[in-house]
């Protein structure tokens, strides 16, 4: 299930991307970045915060990746919207404490 703030940014897009035929991907990107907080959350202090900025920093270049993959489809200003969205939730993440 995706946490509520994963939802509303995908609730958010989701028409755009339904237009252009792009659902399967919108779904897919939220999916990874809210399997990425799971565990980052789960784990908190055990995970070694190496480890834990790898996990954000692999997250965020598949965000950069399907941003650039798609911008031409449902438009830049909207993916980079959604860019900025993914990213401040995994920006947010505390990896040191």
């Amino acid at each position: 299930m995706l946490s509520p703030r994963i939802w509303g940014s995908y609730e958010r897009f989701r028409d755009c991307f339904n237009e252009a035929g792009l659902l399967g991907d919108l779904i897919e990107i939220p999916n990874y970045t809210n399997e990425t907080l799971i565990i980052i959350e789960g784990y908190g202090n055990r995970l070694h915060p190496i480890l834990m900025r790898t996990f954000i920093l692999e997250n965020l270049e598949r965000v950069e990746g399907f941003i650039r993959a798609y911008a031409d489809h449902v438009g830049v200003s909207t993916m980079r919207v959604l860019c900025d969205e993914l990213r401040s939730l995994l920006e947010g993440v505390d990896v040191d404490g």
